[in-house]
């Protein structure tokens, strides 16, 4: 007997057997086995109204014979007429609970409903309280120290002391890293010597004399009229003895020429100078000086005061990498010339790019006592055929 199947009782438990049979489609009904007979014809029906017999005992029950081989499913027959309904009988007992069937297959997802209405946002909650700080994190070791950089030495070399009303020098003869610097320091003026007054014999000093009563004081006297105004006598005038006068130089802007030179300058292998205005060579205006190598220009200045310093000022740039330039003032004196300063630019360091130009500027030393006069000067040293652009060239009274 398959136990994962339904019980043989038929009748009132044919019903519950095939809703069993439904949950469970590996079991098959055993009860009502075999080929249906044709059924009978309908009995007459009795008299009704007769008396109902009492219900006889309930026999033992026999035991349960094999089951035997399910026989062939007989055409189903044509389904006869409803008969009326019986006497419900009495509920049987309910009979053991079978074997949960297998899962069924899983059926196909049905489609997506349509998305719902967002709902409205809720109050936000209260803040939590803050956590507690966590632990500090070990220290990292430290990297490694990195290598020591040169150290750059400076040195004094030589003092030299130079002539008086030259200007004091500070060369680095040596260069970077380990520099060496010479000192050349003017001597002052030798001062004029004065004459020596005769000394008078120093009389004896004589005993003081002793200090008389003060008379008592005499009555104030009447005070007098007051006397007329006098006229107003003429201003003074204050002069600054080095007051500036302006603009020193003349054409110092390299506008003006003669035979494409500047004017109001002087030369010094003139075939070597030259007006220019190509783009990128002129500091302002129009025009600018070109000097080439070996060649000079120069202005002496004849409104000069002595005691007073006086500045330089001037543009210049390289047509080349190797132009060099040495600026001179000298003071024009009635016992000769007197150095006012000096620059000197080398050949490296002469800048030369198109149309950027070096600013350089001077103050001179005190003019002697005997000036008569100032001379500027430009001397070009270059390689080759390269050569100096000048503008711009002013002096005035510092």
């Amino acid at each position: 007997m398959n136990d994962n199947c339904p019980s043989n009782n038929c009748g009132d438990n044919l019903e519950r057997a095939y809703e069993k049979i439904e949950r469970d489609s590996r079991c098959k009904p055993t009860c009502c086995i075999g080929p249906t007979g044709a059924t009978g014809p309908t009995g007459p029906t009795g008299p009704s109204g007769g008396p109902t017999g009492p219900t006889g005992a309930t026999g033992a029950t026999g035991s349960t014979g094999l089951t035997g081989a399910t026989g062939p499913t007989g055409a189903t027959g044509p389904t006869g007429p409803t008969g009326a309904t019986g006497a419900t009988g009495s509920t049987g007992l309910t009979g053991p609970t079978g074997p949960t069937g297998s899962t069924g297959p899983t059926g196909s997802t049905g489609a997506t409903g349509p998305t719902g209405s967002t709902g409205a946002t809720g109050a936000t909650g209260p803040t939590g309280a803050t956590g507690l700080t966590g632990a500090t994190g070990p220290t990292g070791p430290t990297g490694p120290t990195g290598p020591t950089g040169e150290s750059e030495t400076l040195t004094v070399g030589t003092t030299t002391t130079g002539d008086a009303g030259t200007e004091a020098t500070v060369t680095d003869s040596t260069g970077g890293p380990n520099h060496t610097f010479d000192f050349v320091i003017p001597r002052g003026f030798d001062g004029v010597d004065g004459e020596d007054g005769a000394t008078g014999p120093t009389g004896p000093t004589g005993a003081t004399g002793a200090t008389g009563p003060t008379g008592a004081t005499g009555p104030t006297g009447p005070t007098g009229p007051t006397g007329p105004t006098g006229a107003t006598g003429p201003t003074g005038r204050c002069e600054c003895r080095c007051q500036s006068n302006g603009q020193l130089v003349v054409n110092g802007t390299m506008e003006n020429r003669i035979n494409n030179r500047p004017s109001n300058w002087t030369f010094t292998n003139p075939d070597g100078i030259v007006s220019i205005t190509s783009q990128g060579r002129v500091h302002s205006g129009s025009w600018a000086v070109n000097i080439g190598n070996d060649s000079a220009i120069e202005q002496t200045i004849s409104t000069t005061t002595c005691g007073c310093f006086y500045i330089l000022s001037f543009f210049a740039r390289g047509e080349g990498s190797q132009v060099g330039l040495t600026a001179t003032v000298v003071f024009e004196t009635t016992t000769g010339p007197v150095s006012g300063g000096t620059v000197t630019v080398r050949q490296q360091d002469m800048i030369n790019s198109n149309r950027d130009f070096a600013f350089y500027q001077l103050v001179t030393s005190a003019a002697p006592s005997n000036v008569t006069g100032i001379t500027i000067k430009f001397l070009v040293n270059s390689e080759e055929n390269q050569s100096l652009d000048l503008d711009d060239v002013s002096l005035i009274v510092a």
